[in-house]
């Protein structure tokens, strides 16, 4: 029969609630680039000044990082709960 030892288990669940506060980082990140981006292309295609394609970025670096935020924070909570259930 294993051994089990109460100090590994620990870690282990320290390390993935670790994990889970990158994740959320991460996506939000991720999520501002890629909006900021696409808010970018959209200001282009659409041929507006400067400043109105800058707003437009804003615009879609916010919706992508509030998007990130969401997607982030699910994916950091399945780690939590693996860290609960150990």
């Amino acid at each position: 029969m294993a051994q089990y030892e109460p100090a590994v288990i620990h870690a282990f669940a320290d390390c993935l609630y670790q994990q889970a506060s990158r994740i959320v980082a991460q996506y939000v990140v991720l999520g501002l680039l890629i909006g900021g981006g696409i808010g970018l292309g959209v200001g282009l295609a659409a041929r507006v000044d400067s400043s109105t394609m800058l707003v437009v970025a804003g615009a879609g670096a916010a919706i992508g990082g509030a998007t990130g935020y969401a997607i982030g924070d699910q994916k950091a909570f399945a780690s939590k709960l693996i860290a609960q259930q150990s």
